[in-house]
C-alpha cells in the first residue's frame, strides 16, 4: 500500500509533448513559457475530459490528441516561417 509501480505514468510522454506544443513552443527549438504550457495542458485536459464525457473510446480520445498536436505543429511551424521572411 502506498507504493508506486512501474507501469504509473506509462505513455504520458505524447501527453508531455502535446501540452507543451499547444502551449505555443516550437518543437523546432526556440523560446516557450511556463504559463503557456500550463494553459496547452489545461486544453488538453479539457479536450479529453470532453471526449470521455461525450462518451468517446479511448482509442479514438487518443487520435483527436494526435490531430490536435498535429496541427498544433503545423501552426508552430507556418508562425515560424512568418516570422523568418519578416
Amino acid at each position: 500500500a502506498g507504493a508506486a509501480t512501474p507501469q504509473a505514468g506509462l505513455m504520458i510522454e505524447l501527453d508531455a509533448i502535446a501540452a507543451v506544443a499547444l502551449g505555443g513552443t516550437p518543437l523546432t527549438g526556440g523560446y516557450g513559457s511556463v504559463v503557456k504550457t500550463i494553459i496547452g495542458a489545461l486544453t488538453l485536459t479539457i479536450v479529453r475530459n470532453g471526449l470521455t464525457i461525450a462518451g468517446v473510446p479511448p482509442s479514438w480520445s487518443q487520435v483527436a490528441l494526435g490531430i490536435l498536436l498535429i496541427a498544433a505543429i503545423a501552426i508552430s511551424l507556418n508562425r515560424s516561417k512568418v516570422d523568418v521572411v519578416k
